[in-house]
């Protein structure tokens, strides 16, 4: 699969959330309106399925750092199962490792049934905007070695979003 997908499902008072293919800004909307809609009374854990996951985009990692620091607040722990070593180092790389618990015994629930909330939201330009400017504030905002690297793509998405506005 290489188009990215985000299947997430309940489970007991957690959540399963499954990352396949690539996964990147298109699927990160989703993501984020689960992270923005959590709460310490509604979940008590979280497992990021990262078995077929074979890439992440920068929009990812930030909206991954979205839900780290949102848990964190809640007191929620994000456990990440099966990151191959590519995905580790991609996240190192952005320094939100410490967000997260990583399991190193495979997880096993790869059944996982639930909405498949990729496919299912169509995410305006406006959106998918806010979204990836967003995961980029907060990639600096969880580590400030990052600034240099987005500073250009949240100064450009910020004069996009305020040019739709205008319209």
């Amino acid at each position: 699969m290489s188009n990215g997908n985000i299947v997430i499902a309940r489970q007991d008072s957690g959540y399963i959330i499954k990352v396949e293919g690539r996964a990147n800004f298109e699927c990160s909307p989703s993501l984020k309106n689960f992270s923005d809609n959590i709460t310490s009374e509604t979940i008590s854990g979280i497992i990021l399925d990262f078995n077929s996951c074979t890439w992440m985009d920068s929009t990812f990692m930030g909206t991954l750092a979205i839900l780290g620091l949102k848990s964190r607040k809640l007191g929620v722990e994000v456990e990440i199962h099966n990151a191959d070593q590519k995905n580790m180092r991609l996240i190192r790389d952005v320094g939100i490792e410490n967000l997260f618990k990583f399991v190193s015994d495979s997880f096993q629930k790869t059944d996982v049934k639930g909405a498949n909330i990729s496919e299912f939201q169509k995410n305006n330009n406006k959106d998918l905007a806010e979204t990836i400017l967003k995961a980029h504030e907060t990639l600096v905002e969880a580590n400030s070695a990052n600034a240099p690297k987005f500073e250009k793509v949240i100064d450009m998405v910020k004069k996009e979003i305020e040019k739709e506005s205008g319209k």
